[in-house]
């Protein structure tokens, strides 16, 4: 949870402000999950904070409010609340957001979405390359090394790439 926590606070994901009078803010929780390797073994344990975004009224645009995390308030100011800088999961709006971000990246990379599907982007110019995403897993495609290298160190730079298999299939 310490691991998690700083995380969200260096990437600036909210500040701590006093809740204005005509706002309620949503809650949040810890959420628990055992990473496993390719055999099914325990690597480690991870804890994400979600916001409780069941709360959230759809079509409002708005700035979010959100209680401090459990065992997180900052003594002597519990009574602030995390004005959200960024989204963060359980919003009704992360999954846009994160789409978003991603797509704008692949896009610096000369990757474009396709007519049939907007999880599929494809670079036209040679080499090529085909990118699928789903939720925050991405499958790359190349036929040539040197350029999945770059792009893959092109992605390191702006995102935490946590797992990433390089296979070559001869015939």
């Amino acid at each position: 949870m310490d691991e998690e926590f700083e995380f969200l606070l260096q990437n600036g994901t909210w500040e701590l402000v006093e809740l204005p009078p005509d706002r309620t803010p949503i809650k949040c929780k810890w959420v628990y999950k055992a990473k496993l390797r390719p055999d099914g073994s325990v690597s480690r344990h991870k804890a994400r904070l979600v916001a409780k975004g069941y709360s959230q009224i759809l079509g409002l645009e708005e700035e979010i409010y959100m209680m401090q995390p459990e065992g997180y308030a900052q003594r002597g100011r519990e009574h602030l609340v995390c004005k959200l800088q960024r989204a963060i999961y359980g919003l009704k709006q992360s999954s846009r957001a994160w789409n978003q971000k991603f797509k704008s990246l692949l896009e610096k990379y000369e990757l474009f979405p396709t007519e049939a599907d907007s999880c599929v982007f494809v670079r036209m110019k040679e080499p090529k390359i085909i990118c699928t995403i789903f939720v925050d897993d991405g499958l790359v495609a190349c036929n040539d090394r040197k350029t999945i290298m770059q792009m893959m160190n092109f992605l390191k730079e702006s995102l935490e790439i946590t797992y990433g298999v390089l296979l070559e299939i001869c015939q």
